[in-house]
């Protein structure tokens, strides 16, 4: 242990005591419990879409490989600079507690200006690489869940044009489109709730189409 701390600067002994050792705590205190939940609910999802309709579910399942799959890809360079923005941060930590240890010796030499200098050098270095790092994750993250919400638009696609069709496909199998409309005209449009339910009984009932303006019937 003596021949350690002859070794490591005070500073980088210092920021691993609390930056690493806050960052384990975290992962195993929030970030692990949340991994452990989002893998069951995703693997709970996987199984009921493929017990309901092998085909749809698996194709639900390729259209999140992109999203998989850019993930993995990236994580390579986030990892590179986030770990040299905390080694960059250590050796900010480790410069600016030698300095402060040795101010005496410092302004005995006059060498103000040379600490200055190499300590402004390192926290530039370390403000650049926190500029990297924000700049990977404010592009990785949207992109990310962009394609995440990939099968959930399609679900609703396909889903609301089986139930507009009147099909009671396994994604059609939300309600009849009488019911969905009477549900969205509770949530969004309580005036128009009349008009929508005499709509809706023309489409349990086969009845004729009209155009939105209600100008006339469509064959």
């Amino acid at each position: 242990p003596i021949a350690y701390f002859d070794a490591q600067p005070l500073g980088r002994t210092i920021h691993r005591l609390t930056a690493d050792v806050e960052g384990i705590e975290t992962f195993f205190s929030g970030t692990l419990a949340r991994v452990l939940i989002a893998l069951i609910n995703i693997v709970a999802v996987l199984i009921a879409m493929l017990a309901t309709d092998f085909t749809f579910g698996s194709f639900i399942v390729l259209c999140s490989t992109p999203a998989l799959v850019f993930s993995f890809a990236l994580r390579k360079p986030v990892r590179f600079w986030l770990r040299t923005y905390k080694r960059r941060s250590a050796h900010v930590n480790a410069k600016l507690a030698e300095y402060l240890n040795g101010l005496p010796v410092i302004k005995i030499f006059g060498l103000e200006t040379w600490t200055k200098r190499h300590f402004d050098e390192a926290t530039v270095s370390m403000y650049q690489a926190g500029l990297s790092t924000m700049n990977w994750n404010s592009f990785i993250r949207p992109m990310t869940l962009l394609l995440s919400s990939v099968p959930t638009l399609l679900i609703l696609w396909l889903g609301g044009e089986q139930v507009l069709l009147g099909r009671r496909g396994p994604i059609g199998e939300l309600s009849h489109g009488s019911r969905v409309l009477v549900v969205e005209a509770d949530l969004t449009l309580p005036a128009a709730r009349p008009a929508l339910e005499s709509r809706a009984e023309q489409v349990d009932c086969g009845g004729p189409e009209v155009d939105p303006e209600g100008a006339m019937e469509v064959e």
